[in-house]
């Protein structure tokens, strides 16, 4: 049924669209039709759906449109309406979509619809409208609109043919009539839940190959073969997905009877499956690499990806050898357990761009010192990257690298208050063990730990300032097991003589150098503290004045002598103006170092 007269209305036509609407609508001739013009502005218009709602053009201006108008009175092109309902379940999952606009609005169009069951939308322009804005001839005839302007325009049965312009266009190819996403295009993102937890997103697997498959479980006798192939390139830079759309009784028993431990995901709702598998057709596999579409196979031929996938990758062996009691782990960067097996020995192929670091953990049965443990011993390297093709053999000796154990010593006084342990010069505490080798030791809330080996240790002592040991709670012979923490608790109580001692032992080595004088120092401020004697901090005053002759500018020296010159003005009842002057003076030395730093 013809819209537009053939003749010389074309032409009044094309002037009258040029005053009205300007450049946007240029018009063309095919074959002595007028139609607009390529690479034009596609004239927007919002329509109503015959079954409710409304359709504006402006919400596909990001995609491929192929605008249709339709007579339905048209026996001839009637039967093509199912033809139009395959097309669109084609591509209604792309960047591509279908709209037709009724030239005619008749009670039969819904019946047509009905019995058809079209669900493509079916536009009705009761006034006209678009057909003003659309030239064209006959019916039907139809437009190519892509991202808004105007690709392409046909008529009758060439306007079918228009179809295959867009299947061109898009993402899809065929492989025996079955549609599958053409090479180098873009993989369409996906994050699913695995049937065993947590999700998989192929955003994770960006810089590397993807084996993808679209899975019924119906071909039961290949899935051995894919989960040996998982074992192979698990950690050799590449992976396995199969997406499967339901996780049924039938399919949890082959995944146990199989023992599958590549990654299987659920679609439940289908939308994956659509956008990678639109013929629905299974086994599918593709090869994705950094996010777009390398290779394709259907049916029987998706065994043949793996090859591809095997040949693509670059490996490196690792092997490993110990005590045959060992276990023997490799992690990642992140310390993700990438394979795990007990010794002798353990080799391996991995990605040559993957970071991995070994860890080998041993016991045995040993006797020193009277005294039976259990040694355990661990091992770890550093992370390193295999090269390409090479093969890496490190030879561990356990029982060289064993667990070492802790003794946590902390100390109370006799009210049972904790008391901070300072391992510093100037607050004299010392933790001493005898037979203990060279050890760390670490403080931590008050406390010391040490880190031992495991063995045998007695005389376990402590000395604090000003304190001396009045008990232990517990004996001070450890019997230390690797791997294990052992307490040792220190009762505390003042000890009247110990700053005297320890001034004693000091003057027994004076002159000596700088720290024997500010050590005596500090004897003395503590002791002049616990007694309240100005002679003791005078002493104390005394030694710090003669760190500061030599040193001048030392910071420690100069607040040290301040605080107690500052005492000793309190204790003159803020009278002799000396120590006044002196803590004037110490202020201005030690503001200046400050602003130096």
């Amino acid at each position: 049924m013809s819209r537009l007269n053939k003749s010389d209305g074309c032409n009044i036509r094309s002037h009258l669209m040029w005053l009205i609407v300007g450049l946007l609508l240029l018009t063309f001739a095919t074959d002595g039709i007028c139609a607009l013009e390529k690479g034009s502005k596609a004239p927007s218009f919002t329509l109503s759906k015959i079954d409710g709602g409304e359709v504006s053009l402006k919400n596909y201006q990001d995609q491929l449109v192929l605008l249709y108008f339709w007579d339905f009175s048209e026996e001839l092109f009637g039967k093509y309406l199912p033809e139009l309902e395959a097309f669109y379940q084609k591509i209604k999952n792309s960047d591509a979509t279908l709209l037709l606009i009724a030239l005619e609005d008749t009670p039969e169009i819904n019946q047509i619809v009905k019995s058809q069951n079209l669900t493509f939308p079916i536009l009705i322009d009761p006034e006209k409208e678009t057909i003003k804005v659309y030239p064209g001839e006959g019916s039907p005839f139809g437009y190519i609109i892509d991202h808004g302007l105007i690709k392409d325009y046909a008529v009758g049965g060439d306007a079918l043919s228009l179809q295959e312009s867009i299947l061109a266009s898009l993402s899809y190819a065929t492989i025996d009539g079955i549609w599958v996403l053409k090479k180098e295009t873009n993989a369409p993102p996906f994050t699913l839940s695995k049937i065993d937890g947590g999700e998989v997103s192929l955003k994770d697997y960006k810089d590397q190959p993807v084996l993808l498959y679209f899975w019924d479980f119906s071909e039961e006798a290949f899935l051995p073969e894919l989960e040996a192939f998982y074992q192979k390139i698990k950690n050799s830079g590449a992976s396995l997905l199969l997406i499967t759309p339901e996780y049924t009784p039938e399919v949890k028993k082959i995944v146990e009877s199989k023992g599958l431990t590549f990654p299987i995901l659920l679609d439940p709702t289908g939308e994956i499956i659509k956008a990678y598998n639109p013929g629905k057709k299974c086994p599918l596999g593709y090869i994705i690499q950094y996010g777009f579409i390398k290779d394709y196979a259907i049916g029987g031929d998706t065994l043949s990806l793996k090859e591809i996938i095997m040949t693509s990758l670059s490996f490196a062996t690792l092997k490993v050898k110990t005590e045959p009691q060992a276990k023997i782990t490799i992690l990642d960067d992140q310390n993700k357990i990438l394979s795990e097996t007990k010794g002798p020995l353990f080799s391996d192929r991995f990605s040559p761009k993957k970071k991995v670091k070994v860890c080998v953990e041993g016991s045995k049965d040993s006797k020193k010192d009277s005294y039976i443990w259990k040694e355990k011993s661990r091992w770890e390297s550093d992370l390193f990257v295999l090269k390409p093709n090479e093969t890496k053999l490190l030879e561990v000796d356990i029982n060289k690298h064993l667990i070492q154990g802790q003794i946590c010593v902390s100390a109370f006084d006799r009210e049972k208050k904790k008391l901070v342990l300072l391992n510093s010069e100037e607050e004299f505490t010392f933790i001493t063990a005898l037979g203990i080798p060279t050890h760390e030791i670490v403080e931590e809330d008050g406390s010391y730990t040490l880190t031992l080996p495991p063995g045998f240790y007695e005389g376990i002592s402590i000395e604090k300032e000003g304190y001396k040991v009045a008990k232990t709670e517990n004996s001070r012979n450890i019997s230390l097991d690797s791997g294990e923490k052992e307490k040792v608790v220190f009762f505390l109580e003042d000890d009247p003589s110990y700053w005297e001692t320890k001034a004693a032992s000091l003057k027994e080595i004076l002159p000596k150098d700088d720290k024997v004088y500010y050590n005596l120092g500090r004897v003395y401020w503590k002791e002049g503290e616990r007694t309240g004697g100005r002679k003791y901090f005078a002493k104390s005053y005394g030694y710090f004045l003669k760190l500061i002759k030599s040193e001048p500018e030392n910071l420690k020296y100069n607040r040290n002598a301040y605080q107690v010159a500052e005492k000793l003005w309190h204790l003159s009842d803020m009278e002799n103006q000396k120590y006044a002057d002196d803590l004037a003076h110490f202020r201005q030395i030690i503001d200046r170092i400050e602003k130096k730093r």
